[in-house]
């Protein structure tokens, strides 16, 4: 009697701590679905559309040809790249699908940003093995500051450091922005962990995602991918118009396209 009592008490023990758990995934996950409106802007009441286009290449991927196709069908006015390698670097320029951008902005190895109109100022940014890319730029006839970055993976406590580091970079150069800022990118983290939760909490941004839901990135590998590692943040006074996983283009990381509309008290 005793054992079917601790056996018992060890089922409610467990089912107690699961719900206390979906509770809490529950409370962390919520605001992405409640207060959605908020967060969005029809197209009929917006002025021209700020498209976005933000891909994760996998420095392993070969397959020019989607990514290429992708651009020329979406006609993004900016344009975000990660993992963004030297023979990527020399397989987009040599398609001619970057001709039009008047802003070209990358790094050595890993981030690309680019835009149609032209900035009036740039700035790269170093932190521990990785680099921030920054260009402001007039989009619908007001300045913007463009950001595109990828943070390193949180495995092992040196590396967790650093991701922590890298996003309070952001938040610190977010802030400095005397403009509206949208800020792209692998976060390589999740809105259930502390690096995200510390950084929005710092960060007087809005991740996307409030507007649209969870979407998921990662793995493009799977039948279904089941992480939101690619983000793009927006100032509070930038709607959403439309956000959406893209299609597959090779990666290991799906696209993620955006439209967005700018405050109307500014333009």
């Amino acid at each position: 009697l005793v054992a079917v009592g601790l056996s018992g008490f060890r089922q409610w023990r467990w089912t107690i701590l699961s719900l206390v758990l979906l509770a809490l995934n529950a409370s962390l996950l919520l605001p992405f679905y409640t207060h959605q409106p908020a967060y969005r802007a029809s197209a009929r009441g917006a002025a021209k559309p700020i498209r976005v286009l933000h891909i994760n290449l996998w420095i392993v991927n070969n397959d020019v040809d989607r990514v290429v196709r992708l651009i020329r069908e979406t006609r993004p006015d900016v344009l975000s790249f990660n993992e963004y390698s030297p023979s990527w670097q020399r397989a987009l320029k040599a398609s001619g699908i970057l001709n039009p951008y008047k802003t070209a902005l990358h790094d050595e190895e890993d981030i690309g940003l680019y835009s149609l109109a032209p900035a009036f100022k740039t700035d790269k940014v170093s932190i521990p093995y990785k680099h921030i890319l920054a260009a402001t730029v007039p989009l619908s006839g007001q300045p913007v500051t463009l950001m595109t970055t990828h943070t390193r993976v949180p495995i092992g406590a040196k590396r967790v450091r650093h991701q922590i580091q890298h996003f309070e970079t952001m938040a610190e150069l977010a802030a400095a922005s005397k403009y509206p800022v949208i800020l792209l990118g692998d976060m390589n983290t999740t809105p259930w962990a502390y690096p995200y939760r510390h950084f929005m909490a710092r960060a007087d941004l809005v991740d996307t995602q409030y507007a649209s839901g969870i979407q998921p990135s990662w793995p493009s590998l799977l039948i279904l991918p089941w992480l939101p590692l690619d983000y793009a943040f927006i100032s509070p006074d930038i709607k959403v118009i439309s956000r959406k996983i893209g299609p597959h283009v090779g990666s290991d990381h799906y696209p993620v396209q955006l439209e967005l509309a700018l405050p109307a008290e500014s333009r």
